[in-house]
């Protein structure tokens, strides 16, 4: 079978990042490792952390830590512990937690294919095609394969009307298209009800045989939503000439974006590979759904609509997703934006009714947090991501929820599970990999730009599991400086125990 009619989905969640199924056991051994010759007292902590924070020239405001033992029920650090600071991609905690109560482990995104009519003695289906989403983050080109085989096999050949794609499970403002324009980043791919291979598009670079000729330009999936602008050119090769200078730029269009493709690559440089995000989540899912009917040869007569299921409309087939305990793992293990937003969306629809909408999710949220939880004081949310400086939560609001979920016997092990872990695929993959580590951590990252954050769970050299939250804002250095610093807190408390009494 050709390599274009069936994508890979392990090769689609690798691409992106977005691996599933990454739920080792939350702590592999519930006994710690060999306890380091400086292990210190509750005493020594405080002094140990802001020790650390000196040396870093830190402004003390810039920085906010707590860490309660969740054996003993007992505060050991507070350092600006009730500041309000931007929490990043940590608010993916609360989004986790929010999903579990409200949706349950077990909940699953349904897709849909309807029709007007039943396919005829000929294989004709008298009126439109209806693909309707509701919400799956992790639909891929193998689910919608897998939609087109089944078609083929109830002897469909051709639909004389449109093909509509239905999205109306969620509504959501479209940002205006000039503001959209710009190098459409795969990591800021945006929500839709009908969403597919995570709103983005994959653009493979190769160079041409000949100088100076343009290079070669391959889509993944080719379909004819994505229009492709050829501005480049081949150089001699890297001695004589730079390295690789490719631009790939995504352009919002009426119908499809347009891929624009500048600067130069030299003629011995490997193939290079891009990823972007699109603007039109439903439309890019309905051309690559006709893209492969028509490579089963099922013909689509009219055109992709965006539009509704009527009443009248047949179901042909239901497409249900992975349980959300698993997509919660693809979340947070590689803190991917789209699955944020859309499973606020989804709470928002599941506790309010569809559509779902941002409003409606952050209040499903807001509820869960206060009747629930018990978060006390002020905060502020703008979408489930973490992708705004707006955000608002203090380090003792995030160690509250962690001890919420900590108690929670329904959801304590699924949640602990969800979060990534030193030396595992993910955020954390390069950080704290020494083996004190490994199986003794998990927990959530977060960075923008003057950014930092990690918080979660962590088993001490002496066996004592500690909640933690550390942000660190407005601080100088780059995103790595800042996540050493933060580490280093981390390992400082790895190596806490108690004196014998």
């Amino acid at each position: 079978m050709p390599s274009l009619r069936r994508v890979n989905a392990v090769k689609i969640y690798g691409l992106l990042g977005i691996l599933i199924g990454m739920t080792s056991p939350v702590f592999a051994v519930p006994r710690p490792p060999h306890i380091s010759k400086d292990a210190f007292s509750p005493a020594e902590l405080g002094k140990q952390i802001r020790a650390i924070i000196t040396a870093e020239e830190f402004p003390f405001s810039s920085i906010g830590v707590k860490v309660v033992s969740l054996d003993k029920g007992e505060v050991l650090l507070e350092h600006n512990a009730d500041q309000p600071y931007t929490p990043a991609s940590t608010v993916k905690l609360i989004t986790t937690a929010a999903a579990l109560d409200i949706l349950g482990p077990t909940y699953r995104f349904k897709t849909e294919v309807w029709g007007d009519s039943l396919p005829d003695a000929k294989g004709i289906v008298k009126g439109n095609l209806y693909l309707k989403g509701e919400g799956d983050p992790l639909l891929v080109s193998e689910h919608i394969w897998a939609l087109v085989n089944a078609l083929r096999r109830k002897k469909i050949k051709e639909v004389d009307g449109d093909l509509i794609v239905d999205d109306t499970f969620f509504s959501i403002p479209q940002p205006e298209e000039e503001k959209m324009a710009g190098e459409g980043r795969a990591h800021d791919a945006i929500a839709g009800a009908l969403s597919f291979n995570f709103n983005t598009v994959t653009l493979y670079v190769q160079p041409a045989g000949t100088i100076n000729e343009a290079p070669l330009l391959f889509v993944d999936p080719p379909s004819e939503y994505i229009r492709v602008e050829n501005r480049a050119f081949t150089t001699r090769g890297q001695k004589k000439k730079k390295g690789n200078s490719i631009a790939v730029s995504r352009m919002p269009g009426h119908n499809g974006d347009l891929l624009l493709i500048s600067g130069s690559l030299p003629i011995d440089n490997k193939e290079e590979v891009y990823y972007r995000s699109i603007t039109k989540p439903a439309l890019y899912a309905g051309y690559n759904f006709r893209l492969f009917l028509e490579q089963q040869n099922i013909k689509v007569k009219g055109k992709i609509l965006a539009g509704t299921v009527p009443k009248s409309a047949l179901l042909f087939l239901s497409h249900s997703s992975q349980s959300l305990a698993a997509i919660l793992s693809a979340l947070n293990h590689y803190s991917n934006n789209m699955i944020a937003d859309q499973l606020l969306l989804t709470i928002g629809a599941q506790r309010f009714g569809s559509p779902g909408t941002y409003e409606k999710g952050l209040k499903a949220i807001d509820q869960f947090l206060r009747e629930k939880v018990g978060l006390k004081g002020s905060w502020k949310l703008i979408n489930g991501s973490g992708m705004s400086r707006e955000n608002s939560l203090s380090p003792g609001q995030i160690v509250h929820l962690l001890e919420y979920m900590n108690r929670s016997f329904a959801y304590r092990t699924l949640y602990m599970a969800a979060l990534t872990a030193p030396g595992e695929e993910g955020t954390l993959s390069e950080r704290l990999s020494r083996s004190q580590f490994k199986g003794y951590l998990r927990g959530k990252t977060g960075s923008l730009d003057g950014v930092s954050c990690l918080s979660g769970y962590l088993f001490t050299e002496s066996g004592e599991l500690l909640a933690f939250s550390t942000m660190v804002n407005n601080a100088r250095g780059d995103s790595y400086n800042l996540a050493r610093v933060i580490d280093r807190i981390s390992s400082t408390l790895s190596r806490f125990r108690r004196l014998k009494e």
